[in-house]
């Protein structure tokens, strides 16, 4: 993955969420969050950083059991580009 390009479908990039605040996220951070088909995330993400993701991927919240989470995934990888924030 070459983080000046966009996601291709079946990339899967894990975005860390810092302390909170989208000031603080990185440039890379940011444009993988606008770019991606599915967001995973959990209850530790602030509604901020969550606004920079486009509103019209599906979001899947990490509070589901671990092999629920990784069914999720795999079924999308393939079609979408993914971006899991925590």
């Amino acid at each position: 993955m070459n983080l000046s390009e966009p996601l291709r479908h079946g990339e899967v990039a894990l975005v860390g969420a810092g302390p909170g605040s989208p000031d603080l996220l990185t440039v890379a951070a940011m444009k993988l969050l606008a770019d991606c088909d599915v967001v995973v995330y959990d209850a530790l993400v602030s509604r901020d950083i969550l606004q920079l993701a486009d509103p019209a991927a599906d979001w899947i919240e990490h509070g589901v059991p671990r092999i629920d989470m990784e069914k999720h995934l795999k079924a999308r990888q393939a079609k979408a580009k993914v971006a899991a924030t925590s």
